[in-house]
This record gives structure tokens, C-alpha cells and sequence, in this order.
């Protein structure tokens, strides 16, 4: 099956693009700036998803193909979706995620401003860790390979396993730290 790459901008693109059926067979979709979505088709050649400024946005649906998942500026989004093979998330200011699912394929999770995040799973293969600004966050997660760990602005936490592998270890805005 080809690569093909479908990048939405607005309301008309999108109506475009399910008239046409092409999310059928896109394997990287981009959705920009659609102010009135609130689900998406079924996506099952999707490998690569990119969402930003669906500000209605409220759920995206599971997948066992995608390894890249990247979504900002989603405030109605309730939770992330099952994607059991994903490698890279990137998600930020989605307000109302508490909650991020245990994924142990995953090697970089950028995370910022989730205000309601209190927790995340497991991440044993982890490469990249970078998160900010999620105030409700109360832990964070052993990992072991990571090379970069990079925490700011998270009031809440008390306590970071230290990463041995890390060339990189910045950590600002940590109130309470005591690394261990």
C-alpha cells in the first residue's frame, strides 16, 4: 500500500476528506484548526496522527498501528486512545487528560501543560522524557535508558529515580525533589 499523507486545515478539508474517504487509507493524517470536531472516522492505516487546535475535540479512536501521536491544544479531549505499538507521544494542553495509559513500546513522551494529569504508566524503554507544567502530577516513572530527562514546573513531585543513562538531566521548578 502507498504512503499517502493527508493534511487538513479547517472544517472544508475535512468534510473534503470524509466525502472522499481518504481516511481510510492515509497512513500519516495531519487535522488542523477545526473548531467544531468532535470525533474521528475510523483510521486504520493511520501510523502517524498529528491533531492541533480541535478545541472540541473528545476522543480519537484506537488503534494498533500508530507509533507516533502527536496533539496539542485539545481542551475537550477526555483520553488518550488504546494504541498499543506507540513509540512517540507529544501531547500538550489537553485539559482534561488525568491520566496517561501504560505503553511499554514507548521511547520519547513530551508532555506540557496538562493540568489535570496525575499519573502515567510504565515506561521501561523510554529514551526521551521531557514534561512541564502538569501541576496534579505526583510522581514520575523509573527509566532506566532514557537519554534525556528534561522535568520543569511540576510542584507536586517529591521524588525522581535518578537516571544513570541520561546525558541530558535538567529538572527546574521542583519544589519538593529529592532525587533517589
Amino acid at each position: 500500500m502507498p504512503h499517502t499523507h493527508l493534511a487538513l486545515r479547517g472544517e472544508h478539508d475535512y468534510n473534503l476528506a470524509i466525502a472522499n474517504n481518504l481516511f481510510a487509507t492515509a497512513t500519516l493524517i495531519q487535522i488542523l484548526q477545526h473548531p467544531t470536531l468532535t470525533n474521528l472516522p475510523p483510521i486504520p492505516c493511520c501510523n502517524e496522527l498529528s491533531i492541533d487546535d480541535c478545541p472540541a475535540l473528545e476522543s480519537i479512536p484506537a488503534s494498533d498501528i500508530i507509533t507516533h501521536l502527536l496533539l496539542c491544544d485539545l481542551p475537550s479531549l477526555k483520553q488518550l486512545p488504546n494504541t498499543p505499538n506507540l513509540r512517540i507521544l507529544s501531547a500538550g494542553n489537553c485539559l482534561l487528560i488525568d491520566n496517561i495509559p501504560n505503553t511499554t513500546n514507548l521511547i520519547e513522551l513530551h508532555i506540557f501543560h496538562m493540568p489535570l494529569l496525575k499519573a502515567y504508566g510504565a515506561t521501561p524503554n523510554l529514551r526521551e522524557l521531557f514534561i512541564t507544567s502538569c501541576p496534579m502530577l505526583t510522581s514520575i516513572q523509573n527509566t532506566p535508558n532514557a537519554n534525556s530527562v528534561i522535568l520543569d514546573n511540576l510542584p507536586l513531585i517529591a521524588r525522581v529515580p535518578k537516571h544513570t543513562n541520561s546525558t541530558e538531566y535538567t529538572l527546574r521548578n521542583l519544589p519538593l525533589l529529592y532525587i533517589n
